[in-house]
């Protein structure tokens, strides 16, 4: 299983997520308590069907990318993206601690995420953790 999608899956998320922020400061045009924000949103107006191409375009990468990534992970990462708003929602597991949220890991859990490769949730954070397997090291 190739769980470094779950890092590309996750690059995705944050392009989409400024491509819809790009979007949502252009709808603000008509509104008189951004006047300060005038020149701002009218590039953002110019730019609204570049940024609309580019957010199907992204839309499309999620989709495929998604597509390797088993379902119950997916669902577990959707869940986990919309309860933390700030990135990373996946990271790479270096020693006993998650690099997220700095709780030392329980030995097993550790052991088994680098034993297998697969993904565990952080106990504290919920984040996905990822071990390099020795084969993906080579």
């Amino acid at each position: 299983m190739p769980w470094d999608q779950l890092f590309v899956l996750q690059e995705i998320d944050a392009q989409i997520d400024q491509l819809r922020e790009e979007l949502s400061k252009a709808s603000l045009l008509g509104d008189k308590s951004n006047a300060h924000l005038q020149s701002q949103i009218a590039q953002a107006r110019r730019d609204e069907d570049a940024t609309l191409a580019q957010l199907a375009l992204r839309e499309r990468q999620r989709r495929e990318t998604a597509a390797f990534i088993p379902d119950a992970w997916l669902r577990h990462y959707d869940r986990l993206r919309q309860r933390v708003r700030t990135r990373p929602w996946v990271v790479r597991l270096q020693d006993a601690s998650c690099p997220a949220c700095n709780i030392v890991l329980p030995s097993k859990l550790a052991a088994d995420a680098a034993r297998s490769g697969q993904p565990v949730a952080c106990p504290s954070c919920a984040r996905l953790l990822l071990c390099r397997t020795p084969e993906q090291e080579q």
